[in-house]
């Protein structure tokens, strides 16, 4: 964790840059303090196409959040897009190392290190690896090991991989802008731990994050991510649209989406005022003409997102349905027509933890949760190696000093 219990995450996006800041005490508990954001440059799909306008972008962000948190940042939490993640499944076993056969967190280490051996293409890289269950000579659905007792320790484990050209260039964007890559976080885990309750990642539910450039999908089931997939759609093309059926700027037609989008019914006779592209004259427009624009994208995206679900290994009836973030989720009545589309719960990401209304900064902070949820688990990795140690050097003294006396 960074120095002085500031911990921050940074979602580099295709649309926007955000940076979240967020202040933890000694008992773990968290505030944000921070936030910025700017409009992204250099982003195409989640792929960095140009390095120094992504920089730029990038201490913007940074900059905007340290100076309404009042610290400075040496670290940061990054996400990293499904689309350029797949997961493979693998295994790891080890034998129990401790006499007495208890499994302690350096034996939960090792397991997952076990699990991260594996043949990879030269042009993929791993970037975490998500327990799925671990299993205590053969019993299997164990979720917490340590503290048990056995013999041997498998892991059934999501080794996450991403494309190392794609890795190492957002790595390199983050470092120019004066800071370190704490860690790299899956964007579905980030989502998860902030969008989600325990109980729908356990009976099954879908995450989809409508963004800017590309829409990803995550399926959770028996508490653990199971698939990942992303759709080359986003707001951005909704955007275009409204654009090029109204005739007007691309910086209008984001507004007018913001401003009017909504895909209720209404009026025929409501009309709204925007200018032309050179902005020399304006005119009305007809809010049921840009209903039908934003209809007609959304419907091909949404039927994408159905069509793409069998091949998540999804079931036809998801227990607790599906649950929407990003910006285009916040269109109105977006909810209710993937609920008619799909006969299956919808909802909207609710979330009433972060004291953050936008929920524009959701990855961002969501980064941070998981990064606090890990951070938490490797201090007490530490403290469990340096006990361990301690113990068996002052042990082997004791039983020295027993023998020379007795």
């Amino acid at each position: 964790m960074a120095r002085r219990g500031i911990i921050a995450g940074l979602d580099v996006g295709t649309s926007f840059v955000r940076c979240a800041i967020c202040e933890v005490d000694q008992r773990g508990s968290w505030n944000v303090i921070g936030l910025g954001s700017s409009r992204s440059e250099g982003i195409k799909k989640g792929i960095v196409v140009d390095i120094e306008s992504t920089v730029r972008c990038i201490e913007e962000a940074v900059d905007s959040a340290q100076r309404m948190a009042g610290v400075s940042l040496d670290s940061v939490y990054v996400g990293v897009p499904n689309a350029h993640a797949s997961l493979i499944v693998n295994r790891g076993i080890v034998a129990v190392s401790s006499d007495d056969k208890e499994i302690t967190e350096a034996d939960v280490e090792r397991v997952l290190q076990a699990a991260r051996v594996i043949n990879l293409p030269p042009n993929r890289q791993i970037i975490d690896v998500i327990p799925r269950q671990y299993i205590i000579d053969g019993y299997e659905g164990i979720r917490s090991p340590a503290g048990m007792a056995g013999i041997r320790l498998e892991v059934e484990a999501l080794l996450v991989t991403g494309a190392v050209t794609s890795i190492q260039n957002l790595v390199r964007c983050v470092e120019r802008a004066g800071l370190e890559v704490e860690s790299l976080v899956l964007n579905a885990m980030a989502l998860g731990e902030l969008a989600l309750s325990p109980d729908e990642k356990e009976l099954g539910v879908v995450l989809v994050d409508l963004g800017g450039g590309i829409c990803e999908i995550a399926y959770f089931s028996n508490g653990a991510l199971q698939s990942i997939g992303a759709i080359p759609l986003g707001g951005d093309h909704i955007t275009s649209d409204i654009a090029y059926g109204l005739r007007t700027s691309l910086g209008v037609a984001e507004q007018i989406k913001i401003d009017h989008g909504t895909l209720l019914h209404i009026p025929e006779d409501k009309t709204f005022e925007i200018p032309d592209v050179g902005g020399q004259s304006s005119r009305n427009v007809s809010s049921r003409k840009l209903a039908a624009i934003i209809e007609a994208r959304v419907h091909e995206i949404l039927s994408f997102i159905r069509d793409e679900l069998p091949n998540l290994r999804v079931p036809e009836a998801i227990p607790s349905g599906l649950v929407l973030v990003g910006g285009v989720a916040q269109t109105e009545g977006l909810a209710a027509y993937l609920r008619e589309m799909l006969e299956c719960s919808v909802r909207l990401a609710q979330d009433g933890t972060t004291g953050v209304e936008d929920a524009s900064y959701a990855l961002a902070i969501g980064l941070v949760m998981h990064a606090l949820r890990r951070s938490s688990g490797n201090e007490s990795l530490h403290t469990a190696r340096r006990e361990r140690k301690t113990g068996g050097f002052l042990s082997r003294v004791a039983n020295w000093l027993r023998d020379m006396w007795e």
